[in-house]
């Protein structure tokens, strides 16, 4: 029932103006991020922004728009939802690559972790830092689906989940190029196939 110690203002901002119809922008009275230092700007005034990347403050402002105060609710429970199938990729991560049921360790140690660490990401912060991993976890997950049969077909799978990792959390930009090079040496780098 306490709101308040819950940080990640900057998507939190965005996303009360998308809520509000005032589109992807903040609103005037957190201007301090722009470059003149103004102390005070008209509170009714919004400014467009690139601040953050997009998918998580319109997932933010779907929850607030259709659920009003229980979309925080709604979102924090999203993030450990999050967490578990992030737990779960990785254990069918694991198993796809190393052929056992080591993934066991790894899913278990992440949701142990949870408990001292974790749980303030996922439960105190509107962050998008969950689901970027769940994100992440997914994209090596598929990118080693890809890398079993290469298709254009899984190749596109690949690269609209890259995408979407992107816009969620733009760490994931690290992951594009890493995928992109264990295509072309692992398929053969004069495959046609790989190329595409």
């Amino acid at each position: 029932d306490k709101w308040e110690p819950v940080i990640g203002y900057e998507y939190f901002w965005i996303a009360e103006s998308i809520a509000g119809g005032h589109g992807y922008s903040l609103p005037a009275n957190h201007r301090w991020y722009y470059y003149d230092f103004k102390s005070e700007y008209p509170a009714d005034q919004y400014y467009p922004t690139a601040l953050e990347e997009p998918v998580y403050p319109f997932l933010l402002a779907f929850a607030f728009k259709t659920l009003g105060e229980h979309g925080r609710l709604a979102i924090l429970l999203f993030n450990v939802a999050a967490l578990y199938i992030t737990s779960l990729v990785i254990y069918f991560l694991v198993r796809k690559i190393y052929g056992s049921h080591l993934g066991i360790i790894a899913s278990i140690a992440l949701l142990t972790w949870w408990w001292f660490d974790v749980s303030w990401i996922t439960l105190g912060v509107f962050s998008p830092a969950i689901i970027g991993g769940m994100n992440i976890a997914c994209s090596a997950y598929i990118l080693i689906w890809s890398l079993e049969n290469i298709s254009v077909k899984r190749g596109v799978i690949l690269g609209i989940m890259l995408a979407f990792s992107c816009l969620t959390l733009s760490a994931g930009l690290l992951f594009i190029p890493i995928a992109v090079l264990l295509t072309l040496i692992l398929k053969r780098p004069m495959k046609p196939l790989a190329w595409k």
